[in-house]
């Protein structure tokens, strides 16, 4: 894929960047392109990465990289073999030196990342924040790849057929379907097979995405073989084949996730009716046992001038089986016998009374227990009549319910912005935002800003790592946004002092917000529009 993709990548020669933002996850970067007029998609998660073409780009998406904007492409290539796309490009500067940098962009799901560096490496922006300042590749791949069969010690005797999928990277199923017929050729070199393939899958040209009922089942690079059911959609380009694929895949599996969540909570609901209906037929029980109440009363009132005021129980004969055993009835010592007899009548109303609920909660738990069970044998394939129903049993909500304050996002106590070289500037609100950003947030390394003599917010320029040498553009940066955000903004130059956060103290029962500050050093410089910052939150 990424020697395919660094070929048609290469087509582009003498495009410029315009302009490359992302996402608000910072998940993907979309690079836009003139000439031509083109939108590139990098896309990267903990199931895929990917490049692709797309038609616009989002409309919330955030400029990255100030620095990346005005290059012109001059080549693509593959790195190492591996799963790395290296992007050459060139920029003039105001003397008309060309001066050269690299994008780099990993293919590798979950830990791939998007590097801006310059002709030694050296990182100056990204897509994920990293602490590295030179790029590194990963680790190199533990198998070999279809791409350096040829190269690597592997014999061809130790390629087994069946076992091609984990033993050789850079295939999938439907590479081997496509191979079947060579492959199930024992005479044939399967080495052979393997890199006379390659060669044709790697060069620019058509793509194919294989689809079922219109939905995507896979993609392959060479004109693919069939099943039964499949059809296949041409493209021009893999980079277009890609961003309809994964379109459609993330739609499908969004879709599927959706339908799943959906038939959990239908489960859940026909689970609970089950219980309920347990819970009823237990009650019913314990209800009918109460109907003998009356005939308790009815004993009482029977033999009332046999029954002493004071007793616990008493044995009295079964008016309608006078043979039977004698029955015990409990008796409330500090009632006399006739108001015993009406406890137990006025139990028995109670119970009688609580029968006929119980039924009629039976009837209509098992009504809804049916119901929600045919409801799952018709709708449960189709995630719009199933939502459609959950909403007409009142299992899922026909608006959507605003997040209750508890889970609302605690709003940060900085404004964040990006100094050009792509390390992080944060600034506090308030006096104490400004006390929690220097003495909770910022690391010790870190370097601290104020303006001198002035009213102001503290300001922190987050250095990659322990040992990073600051940058002298950086510094310059953080601390023009000091000198704005001060009572001195509006003098043409303002004095502003720096440190390391670590000599930054705050002795007790100072008010928020002022500090003493230790082995400070002094810039002149003119108070920054905020404007002419990348932001990476609201300012």
């Amino acid at each position: 894929v990424a020697a395919c993709l660094a070929r048609e990548l290469d087509k582009f020669r003498d495009a410029s960047i315009t302009a490359i933002s992302s996402n608000r996850f910072r998940t993907e970067a979309h690079i836009e392109l003139e000439n031509p007029v083109v939108v590139l998609k990098y896309r990267v998660d903990s199931k895929t990465s990917y490049l692709s073409v797309i038609g616009s780009v989002p409309v919330d998406s955030v400029k990255i990289i100030p620095g990346l904007a005005g290059h012109t492409l001059v080549g693509a290539s593959q790195i190492n073999l591996d799963r790395i796309i290296e992007i050459v490009l060139e920029k003039a500067d105001r003397l008309g030196r060309i001066a050269r940098a690299r994008l780099i962009i990993e293919l590798i799901p979950n830990t791939g990342n998007m590097f801006f560096t310059d002709d030694t490496g050296s990182i100056k922006g990204f897509l994920k924040r990293t602490e590295a300042r030179k790029y590194v590749s990963p680790a190199p791949l533990k198998k070999p790849s279809i791409l350096n069969l040829k190269d690597s010690r592997i014999k061809k005797t130790e390629i087994k057929r069946e076992r091609i999928l984990d033993d050789i990277y850079g295939l999938n199923p439907r590479d081997i379907l496509n191979l079947s017929e060579e492959l199930r050729n024992k005479r044939q070199d399967i080495r052979d097979t393997l890199n006379k393939y390659a060669s044709r899958v790697i060069r620019p040209g058509s793509a194919w995405m294989i689809v079922a009922d219109d939905r995507p089942l896979g993609y392959s690079l060479a004109e693919p073989s069939l099943t039964p059911g499949e059809a296949k959609v041409e493209f021009d380009s893999a980079l277009l084949l890609y961003g309809a694929y994964y379109g459609q895949a993330t739609a499908q599996e969004g879709e599927e996730s959706r339908l799943e969540q959906m038939r959990a909570l239908l489960d859940k609901e026909i689970q609970r009716q089950n219980r309920k209906i347990e819970d009823l037929e237990k009650a019913t029980a314990l209800n009918r046992e109460s109907l003998d109440f009356k005939k308790y009363g009815e004993l009482i009132l029977a033999n009332i001038g046999e029954i002493k005021k004071g007793s616990r129980t008493v044995k009295l004969a079964d008016l309608e089986m006078p043979s039977s055993e004698l029955i015990e009835i409990k008796l409330d010592p500090a009632k006399s016998p006739a108001a015993n007899a009406e406890s137990y009548f006025k139990k028995f109303r109670k119970a009688l009374a609580s029968e006929e609920v119980l039924a009629e909660r039976m009837k209509t738990s098992r009504a809804r227990f049916n119901l929600l069970r045919s409801v799952k044998d018709e709708y449960g394939h189709d995630g719009n009549l199933l939502e459609s129903q959950l909403k007409k049993f009142g299992i899922i909500g026909s608006t959507h319910r605003a997040p209750s304050k508890k889970k609302q996002e605690r709003r940060k106590p900085y404004r964040e912005f990006q100094a050009s070289c792509g390390w992080e500037i944060l600034v506090g609100r308030t006096n104490a935002d400004n006390d929690e950003l220097t003495f909770k947030i910022a690391a010790k390394h870190d370097l601290w800003f104020h303006a001198w003599q002035a009213a102001g917010s503290h300001t922190i320029l987050r250095l990659p790592a322990r040992n990073s040498v600051p940058d002298r553009k950086a510094v310059q940066e953080a601390a023009s946004l000091a000198a704005h955000f001060s009572k001195a903004r509006r003098s043409s130059k303002v004095p502003v002092i720096y440190t390391q956060v670590k000599y930054v103290r705050k002795p007790r029962k100072f008010p928020p917000g002022k500090v003493v500050v230790e082995r400070e050093k002094q810039l002149m410089v003119v108070p920054s529009d905020p404007h002419d910052f990348l932001p990476t939150s609201d300012r």
